[in-house]
């Protein structure tokens, strides 16, 4: 067993594995990698079954020294990475040894004076052998507004230190089809949910013609959407909808609130709610909300409930062809 202590923290980094299921009904979200795609294909680099604990980073990651020898990889949104003084690619294992030092910096850096435009919002940081924290609830998943799981039940500061495997069953890289890569816009394919029809005819199609960008409150919980008004197609109305009791939400659940502006549920977004559910993103698309900030474009595609598990059943054969035990 080898250890690595965490110098900076980076914005937002916690641990994260791929879930919790089965406690919706105690008012406990999923929780676990908002893009769960991306942590499981870190994890692949290594050899590690997909749901394996990990490090999600936000916008800004850590820096991380090492105890010993260990095999790491990364996998999501591009940040700049270096491995003391050598800059490290996404989507294979490296190896560090004891006394290493692995930066990560800033969302859409390169490792040059080159940069480019910030896209997506998370990465993903995997060991070999995972990362030993204990098991809460099923899951070493940190649920942050609960303040359980992972590290403590928050996320991680400077000095923390966290126990990893060394096990390597097969380093291996991605192939460049395979390597995640997010534009500055997702398009989501939303089925009608049980309120949709509250809505008259003219709110209904604006949700499809409407492009909307992440309001700056978006986090794990969910983004608060806002229409662009500057386009030709108008806002969606302020309206006073039929009051409901508080029913079952999940994540990507785009809910309608009076005010107008949708608010699409994240990972730990809450287990129930009373404003109207007017859609829900279909599941092969939750890892596409993992990666939204604010400022990120999302347009809605209209999609049945067939052509949704059309979808689920095509992408989850494609990737378990090489991941058997990954599931969306």
């Amino acid at each position: 067993m080898s250890h690595i202590k965490i110098i900076s923290p980076g914005l937002q980094t916690s641990v994260q594995d791929e879930g919790r299921t089965g406690m919706m009904h105690l008012g406990v979200p999923q929780s676990g990698a908002a893009d769960k795609l991306s942590l499981a294909l870190a994890n692949y680099c290594l050899g590690n079954p997909a749901h394996m604990a990990g490090l999600e980073m936000m916008l800004t990651g850590p820096d991380i020294e090492f105890s010993g020898a260990a095999h790491f990889a990364l996998c999501g949104a591009h940040m700049s990475a270096r491995l003391n003084d050598t800059p490290i690619k996404f989507g294979k294992a490296h190896q560090a040894k004891a006394g290493d030092i692995l930066k990560i910096g800033a969302l859409g850096q390169e490792s040059s004076a080159r940069k480019t435009t910030a896209k997506g919002a998370r990465s993903y940081l995997a060991f070999a052998g995972g990362i030993d924290v204990p098991i809460f609830m099923g899951s070493r998943s940190t649920y942050l507004r609960g303040a359980f799981g992972g590290f403590q039940g928050r996320v991680l500061q400077a000095g923390d230190e966290l126990a990893i495997g060394m096990a390597v069953a097969a380093p291996r890289a991605l192939p460049a089809n395979i390597l995640p890569h997010y534009g500055g816009a997702f398009v989501l394919n939303l089925i009608e949910g049980p309120e949709f029809n509250w809505l008259d005819k003219a709110a209904q199609s604006r949700i499809f013609q409407t492009r909307f960008t992440a309001s700056g409150q978006t986090d794990r919980m969910g983004a608060r959407l806002k229409a662009d008004s500057s386009l030709a197609s108008p806002e969606l109305p302020s309206t006073q909808l039929p009051s409901m009791s508080s029913s079952a939400a999940r994540p990507g659940t785009l809910q309608y609130p009076p005010n107008g502006q949708p608010i699409l549920l994240g990972i730990d977004g809450q287990t129930i709610g009373g404003y109207a559910r007017i859609g829900q993103i279909m599941r092969a698309d939750w890892p596409y909300m993992g990666q939204i900030k604010p400022g990120t474009y999302i347009y809605f595609r209209r999609c049945s409930p067939d052509q949704a598990r059309q979808a689920l059943r095509q992408r989850t054969a494609f990737y378990q062809s090489f991941m058997p035990d990954f599931s969306f």
